[in-house]
């Protein structure tokens, strides 16, 4: 059912749900159970949230029809993020940084660059923090973790052996745990407390991984994470700016 209804939303706007029924090949009575096991309550809630979703793109779509490809693409995919990123786990993730006596961030090779940057950011707010990027010798990472630590760990694919083990001597010692990833399934997302999920699109090569806006999305979700929590003052100061520069 729900891959039918990904791959074709547009038509399932436009249909009933006997015919979406008789189009999967399940019963009226799957239907409606699916619609309410997803939280939409009735296939006409369904209707109306993928109508919605697809007004949306459409709007992208528009708004972007004379950009670059490349920051097209990129733009895509940071928006597709900022739907994919739960809003129940941003706030808990928040509550975390909020009430940290230190942070900790930690992910191999391109990932330990966008850690280093969020670090910057962290340190300008008044957190302590510190950044480690190497998987040889990543597991010292836990070593700078104590109770009240928050731990923030980033890694697209979330299978690095290293990467997770690290994860959980972190919470061994305390630490509370933050992953920004591309999956919420992944063995780092299993492991850890709280998942900020990005959205970029399958890759199926070593070029995919370089050319996808992978470090780009990494490092939005943390300037969300950040500016979410700390960031408020900063926030209203531009806001002002502009108006009086207006």
């Amino acid at each position: 059912m729900a891959e039918y209804i990904f791959a074709h939303p547009e038509s399932v706007v436009d249909i009933t749900s006997r015919e979406l029924a008789a189009a999967v090949g399940v019963s009226l009575g799957t239907v409606i159970n699916f619609c309410r096991a997803i939280g939409v309550g009735s296939f006409g809630g369904l209707k109306v949230a993928l109508a919605k979703e697809l007004g949306q793109k459409q709007l992208l779509t528009a708004s972007t029809a004379d950009t670059h490809p490349v920051f097209r693409q990129l733009i895509e995919t940071i928006a597709a993020t900022s739907r994919t990123v739960d809003l129940e786990q941003l706030e808990q993730a928040s509550r975390i940084l909020e009430e940290s006596s230190s942070v900790v961030l930690f992910g191999g090779g391109a990932s330990g660059i966008v850690c280093r940057l969020a670090a910057e950011m962290l340190v300008y707010f008044g957190r302590l923090a510190t950044s480690f990027d190497q998987l040889s010798t990543l597991q010292v990472a836990a070593q700078h973790v104590t109770t009240g630590t928050a731990v923030i760990v980033v890694s697209h694919r979330g299978w690095e052996p290293n990467v997770v083990e690290t994860l959980k001597l972190c919470r061994q010692r305390g630490g509370r745990t933050i992953c920004i990833t591309n999956s919420s399934t992944n063995p780092l997302a299993r492991e850890c407390e709280v998942v900020l999920q990005t959205s970029v699109k399958t890759l199926g090569s070593d070029l995919d991984f370089v050319v996808q806006p992978v470090r780009e999305t990494q490092l939005a979700v943390l300037r969300l994470l950040i500016l979410h929590t700390f960031g408020q003052r900063y926030l209203l100061q531009t806001e002002s700016t502009s108006v009086k520069g207006g």
